[in-house]
């Protein structure tokens, strides 16, 4: 994955999430990014990954099923997705 601050950043943070990314989400306030996909080594499995907007890794989560979308609430610390026939919430702690 590689971000960028804006179209002509010469230092872009650039990192492998180890998964083939189907959704992927910033926060409302820019400070964590979530993706979500398929695990590479196994395509049964799915996972979601939070990271800080520098590229460091916070948290994993194992899904057991597609994924169909996520999205975060206003204050941008609590994600909701969807798995099936059901949603889901994680509470993010930041710190």
């Amino acid at each position: 994955m590689i971000l960028l601050s804006d179209e002509n950043d010469r230092d872009p943070v650039v990192f492998d999430t180890n998964i083939l990314i189907e959704h992927i989400k910033w926060n409302n306030n820019g400070e964590i990014i979530c993706t979500c996909g398929k695990n590479k080594s196994n395509d049964n499995n799915y996972i979601i990954q939070f990271y800080k907007n520098n590229g460091d890794f916070l948290k994993q989560i194992p899904i057991s099923s597609k994924i169909s979308g996520l999205s975060f609430d206003g204050n941008g610390y609590r994600l909701g997705f969807s798995s099936d026939q059901s949603i889901f919430f994680c509470n993010i702690k930041y710190e």
